[in-house]
């Protein structure tokens, strides 16, 4: 398990490495944007305990990055091709935090929230061409994982993506 110091260096883990943006984006922010769109979502849900999981998850869903820096998408996939678990089990499966308990739910709110929250951030700050067209790639995506998960959580994150969004971008 890693020490709170080197949990803090999220404070200084930079983002959107390979996108050009009009700010930087720390790690840390990332992960309290995830979490404030998870607890939205398990909100709009109704759900009593779930929030806290989900608060919860999100703070932990990108921690591994404090050990690798942040990975772009397309390079996490082909290492994922090749045989690297970035899961619990994983080469960063000591980060100290993966709950056993979490529900193919709980985990559908933290990557809607992830989603969101990426979107969220490259509409606002990601003004040139390649920035546009990751935004492009992440809303294909993320329409494409909504289409495999309940109707419930599919319903709350989109209305969590509008409210977020202040209803700028247009998704199904």
């Amino acid at each position: 398990m890693i020490g709170i110091a080197d949990k803090l260096r999220a404070l200084d883990i930079i983002r959107w490495n390979m996108v050009p943006t009009q700010r930087q984006q720390s790690l840390a922010e990332h992960t309290f944007m995830v979490a404030m769109i998870a607890e939205h979502i398990a909100n709009e849900l109704g759900l009593s305990s779930s929030p806290q999981r989900a608060i919860k998850m999100a703070l932990y869903h990108d921690l591994d990055e404090v050990m690798s820096g942040d990975i772009p998408a397309p390079t996490k996939a082909k290492l994922r091709e090749a045989g690297v678990n970035f899961g619990a089990g994983g080469p960063f499966d000591q980060l100290g935090y993966w709950d056993e308990g979490a529900t193919p739910r709980d985990i559908a709110i933290v990557k809607a929230a992830d989603y969101i929250a990426d979107m969220v951030f490259l509409k606002r700050y990601g003004h040139t061409p390649y920035a546009n067209l990751v935004l492009d790639r992440l809303a294909a995506k993320f329409t494409e994982f909504l289409g495999t998960i309940s109707d419930s959580v599919h319903d709350a994150a989109l209305k969590t993506f509008a409210l977020c969004a202040n209803d700028q971008m247009n998704l199904p």
